[in-house]
């Protein structure tokens, strides 16, 4: 997502079905959709793979704290963390799918601010995340 981006999102209107169907996302491939953080500083990586939409949450020694994947998400505010995105690691077209749906888009960090490591992991794997 880039700063332009982020402004499309705030201009949207909703509606308030809030679910999501893998099938929105066909044709764009397995890649990160979003990654952030709650306010316990656990990871969460949403990402699509295999034609499902998957959650992973994560602590800092990368203990899954909760993991699960489905092609039909009845509540789509569940795939939002409570702190902060990475803007550089979120997927737009997600996030407008999601904003689309009544999710608010969490805060984001400041651009330029995803670590080293994870950049070298988005290079070696395609995912900014923990699989």
């Amino acid at each position: 997502m880039t700063p332009e981006q982020e402004e499309i999102l705030r201009a949207m209107k909703t509606r308030t079905t809030y679910s999501i169907h893998a099938d929105a996302l066909k044709g764009y491939g397995d890649r990160t959709l979003l990654y952030g953080y709650d306010v316990n500083r656990k990871t969460w990586h949403v990402y699509l793979m295999d034609g499902e939409i998957h959650l992973h949450v994560y602590d800092h020694n990368r203990i899954t704290i909760t993991k699960r994947s489905d092609r039909f998400w009845l509540d789509a505010h569940k795939l939002m963390p409570n702190k902060r995105l990475y803007p550089e690691a979120c997927d737009f077209d997600f996030l407008q799918i999601l904003r689309g749906n009544g999710v608010q888009i969490t805060p984001r960090t400041t651009f330029g601010g995803i670590g080293s490591n994870t950049l070298e992991r988005f290079k070696e794997t395609g995912f900014y995340g923990e699989l």
